[in-house]
């Protein structure tokens, strides 16, 4: 069992967690039973790393069922017992392409003080299994004298090094100064004991930049009395009692990370990571001189001191810590921090501001609660944490509401590192306003995916989207609506270059700008020669009609890209537009409306061939009658072709939603088009598999006539179809 101070804890508090202590609607649930777990960390792919401290077992979780692997996926051999073992893992950035992982744990060392050291170490992850035979060993032989406050914990910063966290060892290596408050290995920086370290992740060598570039490199030499006095350039700061768990910003472009350290016997804390920080230990314990509360001395010149900090009231050991991912949680929680103590069992929430609710954690009896972090679930994410004495892992809930409030951010999981195509759709929308994708690290705004007009619209777009090296990407809705995204597959990463930005806006500078008038053309400028993936968008129409791109020259043709169907409607629909070579293209409109265009990036030439064609119509030869609700109709193109289609609903007699399938496939939980309403025309782009014979079908819920315009046809070996829905909140 993992003891980080000692403490009297009954078997019977090692349970779960208080309800009565939960916020308003969230749930705490069990997911596994696993021998003294310590560490637990989401793998891209929906899996759970949970580490078992005495084993030295390596154990996966399938974080959607919940099921627990029967087989490790490693074992090694650890010193088990105290607070030594299997301590600590992450993954790297490019886990989906090298599989590499990084492990901290305590070995055997027969010849070394205490007969144990640490040691970091990279393997290499395929499937469900790590192979022991792939271990680059990157820092070792940190010396665990004492049993206690090796600390444990390692990620990878967003400046792409490997941060690691070490204790003091419960007693100076060295030998020159004591144990406990007497101990002041965190303030030797000629040993790794009590520090927070910064190395290359592929060699294990020093960090550029980091403050002791004077010193050597302290990878392995050992931190015993024999050792050496030169500084070690690994160190990235110090003065650290057993930072045992630190936790970095997800949300964050640059490297921010929390430190939460144990203290002695009076305070605990929560550090700012800094380059070069001296955070006090061991003459300094939370805000105060050792072993004192406040009111106290503030820091000498050189240290600094936590950002947060509790005493003995509150709890007796800090352990996990958690930053709260962007669109995760509700509202109340974005940009704040969860901190954990495992003696008092609670968590608390650190919030934007600074301020803590001491008095009202939002989960209690989580006793022996050794690290926490925020999993996929495939319903959204869920607050996984692991008890040590009690050998649970389980996860906390967070209410999942169908109407997703104004100003919200709304995380979607997909393959990590995958170039997406997906329909992205709005219903139940409250007012008018825009919906973005978007890195879940960036600002909102400057370009929009999609746009409501008003309330009780169903609309949706199609968007190219880079999820992230987890499988995140975010959605911003200006204001409140349910939202829903299937994904129709993914593109290979050389086939597009993401680039958003807005090309034209005719309302600014604004106000008062006239919209572009009926049989009117408007310019807008990319990239030479580029072919542009943009959101063509048609606001303040002044009457039913359609927008199309088209060279500047050319004559409007048979085939729309946004289609209206009343004045002052806001709609938008994605196109692939090739530019000249000045970079130009144009977008006409039939009926008068402002217009805008957001680049969204731009295809390989070679990855895509323009044809524009009107594939479908079944109005025509008119007249003709709607075709039925759940009716069906063909589409023909290329033989075997993967055909870039705008498709259009219209004359709708009842809302519903059209989907292209393959025409011996049944209708499936995903659309491509959506209406809310009769009388509608609404337009969306979708790709299409086209069979041998060059036939796929469109099947439409409602009764409507169908319209399918091509624009082209993608390179089948840049494209990978994948149709599911990914979100849905009015499921959760």
């Amino acid at each position: 069992m993992l003891c980080v101070v000692s403490v009297t804890v009954s078997v019977a508090q090692m349970t779960a967690g208080t309800a009565s202590a939960l916020p308003a609607g969230f749930v705490d649930v069990p997911v596994a039973t696993i021998p003294s777990p310590t560490a637990v960390e989401a793998l891209p792919g929906r899996r759970v790393v949970v580490l078992e401290q005495d084993s030295g077992r390596v154990r996966l979780i399938d974080s959607t069922t919940g099921a627990l692997s029967p087989t490790a996926a490693l074992q090694l051999a650890v010193c088990g017992g105290g607070e030594r073992g299997l301590l600590g893992f992450t993954h790297d950035p490019d886990f989906a392409t090298s599989g590499r992982v990084y492990v901290f744990y305590t070995r055997p060392s027969p010849g070394a003080p205490g007969g144990c050291v640490n040691r970091v170490s990279a393997f290499v992850m395929s499937g469900s299994t790590i192979d022991p035979a792939s271990e680059q060993v990157l820092l070792d032989n940190i010396s665990s004298v004492n049993g206690n406050h090796n600390a444990g914990d390692l990620d990878v910063g967003a400046d792409g090094f490997l941060y690691v966290s070490t204790g003091d060892a419960g007693r100076d290596p060295r030998g020159d100064s004591g144990s406990g408050g007497n101990n002041d290995a965190a303030q030797d920086l000629s040993l790794l004991n009590g520090k927070i370290l910064r190395i290359d992740r592929f060699t294990g060598a020093p960090a550029p930049g980091n403050p002791l570039a004077g010193g050597v490199t302290c990878a392995t030499r050992g931190n015993t009395p024999s050792t050496p006095t030169t500084t070690c350039r690994e160190i990235f700061s110090w003065g650290l009692r057993n930072p045992f768990r630190f936790a970095f910003d997800p949300n964050s472009t640059s490297t921010r990370f929390f430190v939460n350290d144990v203290g002695q016997s009076a305070r605990e804390e929560v550090n700012e990571g800094q380059l070069g920080a001296d955070y006090g230990w061991n003459s300094r314990e939370g805000q105060c001189p050792r072993g004192q509360n406040p009111p106290c001395a503030g820091p000498p010149p050189g240290v600094t001191d936590p950002i947060t900090d509790y005493g003995r009231a509150q709890g007796t050991f800090i352990t996990a810590g958690a930053f709260v991912p962007r669109g995760a949680w509700p509202p109340a929680f974005e940009g704040g921090y969860l901190f954990a103590d495992g003696g008092s069992g609670r968590i608390w929430l650190r919030s934007r501001d600074g301020s803590v609710d001491w008095a009202n954690p939002i989960l209690t009896g989580a006793f022996g609660i050794t690290d926490m972090a925020f999993v996929d679930d495939g319903a959204g994410a869920a607050l996984h944490y692991t008890l040590n004495g009690s050998s649970q892992v389980r996860k906390l809930v967070a209410p999942r509401t169908t109407q997703v409030p104004a100003g919200s951010i709304t995380r979607i999981s997909g393959d990590p590192n995958g170039l997406a195509v997906l329909s992205v759709g709005i219903t139940n929308t409250t007012a008018g306003g825009f919906v973005q994708v978007l890195d879940c690290r960036a600002t909102p705004g400057g370009f929009s995916t999609l746009n409501a007009s008003g309330p009780g619209q169903t609309l949706a777009n199609l968007a190219v989207v880079q999820f992230d090296a987890d499988g995140s990407a975010c959605i911003y809705n200006e204001s409140a609506t349910d939202i829903f995204v299937d994904l129709q597959g993914y593109l290979a990463p050389n086939a597009f270059s993401a680039r958003t930005v807005r090309l034209l806006d005719t309302r600014q500078p604004g106000p008062g700008r006239p919209p572009v008038p009926a049989d009117g053309r408007v310019r807008f400028s990319g990239e030479p020669n580029g072919l542009a993936v943009v959101s063509i968008v048609a606001t303040e129409s002044r009457a039913p009609g359609y927008l199309q791109a088209l060279p500047c020259a050319a004559a409007p043709g048979a085939y729309s890209n946004v289609n209206v169907d009343r004045a002052g409607q806001t709609i938008a629909n994605l196109a692939i537009v090739q530019l000249d070579a000045q970079g130009e293209s144009c977008v006409y409109t039939n009926a008068g409306a402002h217009v805008i265009v957001d680049l969204q990036g731009y295809l390989a030439p070679s990855s895509f061939t323009p044809v524009t064609q009107r594939l479908r119509d079944t109005r025509q030869p008119a007249p003709q009658p709607p075709l039925p609700a759940d009716g069906r109709t063909t589409v023909t193109g290329r033989a075997n072709g993967l055909a870039v289609v705008s498709l259009v609903v219209t004359e709708t007699r009842s809302g519903g939603y059209v989907q292209a399938l393959s025409c011996g496939e049944r209708e499936g939980a995903f659309s491509n088009l959506n209406a809310d309403s009769a009388g509608q025309t609404r337009a969306n782009l979708a790709i299409v598999p086209l069979d041998g014979a060059g036939s796929t079908c469109l099947y439409t819920q409602a009764s409507a006539h169908l319209l399918a315009d091509l624009q082209g046809y993608l390179d089948p070996a840049v494209f990978t179809p994948a149709n599911r829905r990914l979100l849905d909140t009015r499921q959760r």
